[in-house]
Formats: structure tokens, C-alpha cells, sequence
């Protein structure tokens, strides 16, 4: 899965739109209302294994997927929104900072904050450990 960067709701109820770090495409828009369509693009064949997931849109930044409406989306974006992390223990997700983040003196007060905020619309019940 490509690394996200914001998750955001829609006007439908049963579609939510990831915001991604780098680009999937770039102006080319792909859109997939099947496992069959996807079964040759791996990143939408991949979100069509996942339960529930019905349709897959991307472009650019963005990736939109809807479900059927039988999934609860908390669980359904955690399975989306794989943390790349170093692990997952119970409520507890600790990750390990990279570049100038972990010697930052603000980076507990700013950027843990802002990991953990995005963590939690994925998993309200998570705490973000940094290692």
C-alpha cells in the first residue's frame, strides 16, 4: 500500500478518500467496480481482496474506496491504512522516527501529535509510543 497521508470521509457515507505522500499517477485516473478489472493493477487488486471493499478510484494523490455498505469503516481503513511502523502490541503502536524528526527537541509536542491524531482516525483506541 502507498503511504497516506490524510484519510478523509465523502459525501458517500460508503466511500472514503485517502490522501497519499507520493503520487500513484500522474493526470491518468484509474477506476475499478471489480476484482475482475483490477485483477491487472496490484495496488487495486489488493484493495479488492480486502472484505467489503467494492469500488477502487485513484489519480494523482488521491485513492477513493467504497464499500458495500456492510463493513464498519473504523475496521475497514485500518485494514486500508497499513501502518509502516514498528510494530502493534495490543492498543500500543510504536514507531521509530527517521531523519530530523527524532533529534527535533518539538518533535514529541508537534509531530507525535500529529502522527497520533491521524492514527486515531483510523483506531480511535491507539497510543503512539515513539522508539
Amino acid at each position: 500500500m502507498p503511504k497516506i497521508a490524510e484519510i478523509d470521509d465523502t459525501p458517500n457515507p460508503n466511500a472514503v478518500k485517502f490522501t497519499l505522500h507520493e503520487p500513484l499517477t500522474w493526470g491518468i485516473s484509474h477506476s475499478y467496480e471489480n476484482a475482475e478489472q483490477a485483477r491487472d493493477d496490484a495496488l487495486a487488486a489488493a484493495l479488492f481482496a480486502i472484505p467489503h471493499v467494492s469500488n477502487v478510484f485513484y489519480v494523482d494523490r488521491r485513492l477513493t474506496v467504497t464499500q458495500d455498505g456492510d463493513a464498519d469503516w473504523p475496521a475497514l481503513v485500518r485494514l486500508i491504512a497499513v501502518p509502516h511502523v514498528v510494530g502493534l502490541a495490543g492498543n500500543y503502536l510504536s514507531i521509530h522516527y527517521q531523519g530530523a524528526c527524532g533529534s527535533c527537541p518539538s518533535s514529541i509536542s508537534g509531530t507525535l501529535s500529529a502522527i497520533e491524531n491521524l492514527v486515531r482516525t483510523i483506531e480511535p483506541d491507539l497510543a503512539v509510543v515513539a522508539v
